[in-house]
C-alpha cells in the first residue's frame, strides 16, 4: 500500500479539481485505487477548486468533522 504525504495528497486532489473527471475516472487514470484516492478526498472534507488552492496556499492540516 502505497502512502502519501500531505504535500502529495494535496497536489492529487488539485489535479483531481480541475481535471473535471470523477472519481473513479482520475483514480483510473492515475493508477490509484479508488479506495485509497475516495479517503484522501474525504479527509480534506471533499474540497472545491477553492479549498484545494487555499490547501496547497497554506499547506495546512487535514480538515476533521
Amino acid at each position: 500500500m502505497s502512502h502519501y504525504n500531505e504535500s502529495e495528497k494535496i497536489l492529487l486532489l488539485h489535479q483531481y479539481v480541475t481535471s473535471g473527471l470523477t472519481l473513479h475516472e482520475f483514480s483510473s487514470r492515475h493508477g490509484i485505487p479508488l479506495s485509497t484516492f475516495h479517503r484522501i478526498y474525504t479527509e480534506y472534507g471533499s474540497p472545491d477548486v477553492s479549498s484545494v488552492a487555499y490547501l496547497m496556499k497554506k499547506k495546512i492540516s487535514p480538515i476533521h468533522s
